[in-house]
């Protein structure tokens, strides 16, 4: 699930990526093995995961544009609560499936994009008919893998709520509780 980069290169080719074709080639070869590993992803996780493979522990806005530039134009990206891409194998409209992190650090909670958040929603409220919308939020963090909510958590397992249910994936039960459609 996670990507553990390791060095392809150092912090010198990363100051030729305009102009190498070679640091070009490693770079999206390495965007595509990340891709395939942890898609769908936040693209500044991405370009961070990516600079690491060349030494960078910290990244700024200049380098990870330089890297985001080599973006294969043929993959999907979506933009609802970030900008998240994904492998050629995962269509966003229709993927059900959703990643447990390991521990809260293994991703920031806002590169999990709204529609995987959506999935773990829908799998809870299966697991659970009628389960009341806080309860519902929290089983859905807890298969993420989370166990704290913070506000901005909140804020995002909301908008994966309200994708679910604008995608007609949850309704509301007659009896005010969230469930799955169908």
């Amino acid at each position: 699930m996670s990507f553990n980069p390791s060095l392809i290169g150092d912090r010198t080719d990363i100051d030729a990526i305009r102009v190498s074709q070679r640091v070009q080639a490693a770079v999206r070869q390495r965007l595509s093995e990340i891709l395939a590993a942890e898609g769908p992803i936040e693209e500044r996780r991405l370009a961070r995961l990516t600079l690491q493979s060349f030494g960078f522990a910290k990244t700024h806005e200049e380098r990870r544009a330089a890297v985001l530039e080599l973006l294969d134009p043929r993959w999907t990206r979506t933009t609802l609560g970030g900008s998240f891409l994904w492998p050629s194998h995962r269509d966003p409209t229709s993927w059900a499936g959703f990643r447990q992190s390991r521990t809260s650090t293994d991703r920031d909670f806002d590169e999990i994009p709204p529609e995987e958040i959506a999935n773990a929603l829908c799998h809870a409220a299966r697991g659970s008919a009628g389960l009341a919308e806080a309860d519902l939020l929290r089983a859905a963090m807890d298969l993420l893998g989370y166990r704290r909510k913070t506000d901005k958590i909140e804020s995002r397992l909301r908008m994966g709520l309200r994708h679910a249910m604008d995608t007609g994936r949850i309704v509301m039960g007659s009896t005010g509780r969230r469930q799955a459609a169908g």
